[in-house]
């Protein structure tokens, strides 16, 4: 596990996959390779729904912003 350069950890968060680049967790969120999380800036699915992956996936990707929706708990990232 890595963090990469002007990454953030915010206070009580948690990894168990490495960060790229200008990435930031939100306070208090883990984030592990086994993790659900919703791209939320990517295209709907044809039944209106957002993709889902596990956290393993966005591993070592630059830009990435986690975070947890505050209305439906989710683990979401977003392209910084």
């Amino acid at each position: 596990v890595s963090i990469g350069a002007r990454s953030l950890l915010g206070a009580n968060a948690g990894i168990g996959i490495s960060l790229g680049d200008d990435c930031v967790v939100e306070a208090g969120l883990y984030v592990t390779a086994g993790s659900k999380v919703v791209l939320a800036d990517e295209a709907r699915r044809a039944d209106g729904s957002l993709p889902i992956v596990k956290g393993a996936k966005l591993s070592g990707v630059d830009g990435i912003l986690f975070r947890r929706n505050s209305l439906t708990g989710a683990n979401e990232a977003l392209h910084a």
